[in-house]
């Protein structure tokens, strides 16, 4: 066990604490209030979460205001925020929706090869992953003990001592992660 004394850690701040930490380093309060610069803190956003944005603001590099924020405004933090939450949301909404046409696309693709069941070009896949570095393997693996695959994975062999195999690619497109079919993609166009 470490043993760190407690005062080398920070203080917890309480928000009036963490608005005056701020107008310590210049970051003003002008275009919102102390008061609701508070609020903002306490029921919207987290300090740390909050003030990670400042970092992309310049400081003073001399002068009695060395590494001060240079016009650096409490609300400019919650705009980039703001921005940032809904870039993300943007985002994975255009993920989700390009995952799922490209899963449309391989399941309605694999439908019309003559040679394909729809369980030969997941069972190449899982034993190139398997010669490889079982990514795949260990985190369909990981993911056996949740109640919402439960039904998929009660029909198969589970045994990570074992490759696995003859799973249909329309259940393994569902248990798989978006980066794991990005990656399961890539070989089936290659394939």
């Amino acid at each position: 066990m470490i043993n760190i004394a407690v005062n080398s850690f920070p203080k917890m701040l309480t928000t009036r604490e963490m608005v005056e930490h701020l107008k310590e380093k210049n970051i003003k309060f002008e275009k919102i209030s102390d008061r609701k610069a508070e609020r903002y803190l306490k029921y919207n956003n987290n300090y740390y979460n909050l003030t990670s944005y400042k970092n992309n603001f310049e400081k003073y590099t001399r002068g009695n205001l060395t590494d001060k924020f240079i016009d650096l405004d409490f609300a400019y933090l919650i705009d980039l925020s703001i921005i940032d939450m809904r870039t993300r949301n943007l985002l994975f909404k255009m993920i989700t929706d390009i995952e799922h046409y490209l899963k449309m696309k391989v399941l309605n693709t694999i439908e019309r090869l003559p040679d394909e069941d729809g369980y030969n070009i997941v069972n190449k896949f899982l034993e190139k992953d398997y010669n490889e570095d079982k990514k795949v393997h260990k985190s369909i693996l990981a993911k056996v003990g949740n109640t919402y695959y439960e039904r998929i994975f009660s029909k198969y062999d589970m045994d990570e001592n074992r490759k696995l195999e003859n799973i249909p690619i329309w259940e393994f497109v569902e248990i798989i992660t978006f980066g794991e079919f990005i990656r399961f993609y890539e070989f089936y166009t290659k394939e």
